[in-house]
């Protein structure tokens, strides 16, 4: 019932009309395809890598530079929530693995409640300034 449910979510995430859709990931990330193997991969390894310090982040200072350096490298877009939901999800069940703590806080504020907030509920113009926000490694939260 819950995988029904998420694939309901996903379909009208998918069939929702969005003006800055145009804002697609950077050459650093490559469009993420879910039904290929390889593109999965891939992309696990360079999160997992982008991610390698978070055990070792522990005080708040860190954790932040972790973060802005994750949020900079574009592996996972603002917008990926709406755009790539199971890149999205994937990130997060990867992160899991290599520990939460500070840091998972971080991140889920980071991407689902700030930027999540933004693309939910702002206007084109204010999603079209996540771009900048993520290419300066701003944090929003």
């Amino acid at each position: 019932a819950v995988l029904r449910s998420q694939a309901s979510l996903l379909s009208t995430a998918r069939s929702v009309e969005h003006s800055d859709q145009d804002w697609t990931a950077s050459a650093a990330s490559p469009p993420f395809d879910p039904s290929d193997e390889a593109t999965i991969q891939a992309w696990t390894e360079r999160f997992l890598d982008a991610v390698r310090d978070v055990p070792a982040a522990t005080d708040p200072a860190r954790s932040a530079a972790v973060l802005r350096e994750l949020v900079k490298s574009n592996l996972l877009s603002f917008t990926d929530m709406r755009d790539a939901p199971e890149k999205f999800f994937l990130a997060h069940r990867l992160l899991a693995t290599v520990g939460l703590g500070g840091f998972g806080v971080r991140f889920t504020v980071q991407f689902n409640l700030f930027a999540g907030s933004i693309v939910g509920l702002g206007g084109p113009e204010q999603v079209a300034s996540l771009r900048d926000i993520q290419a300066a490694g701003q944090l929003g939260c």
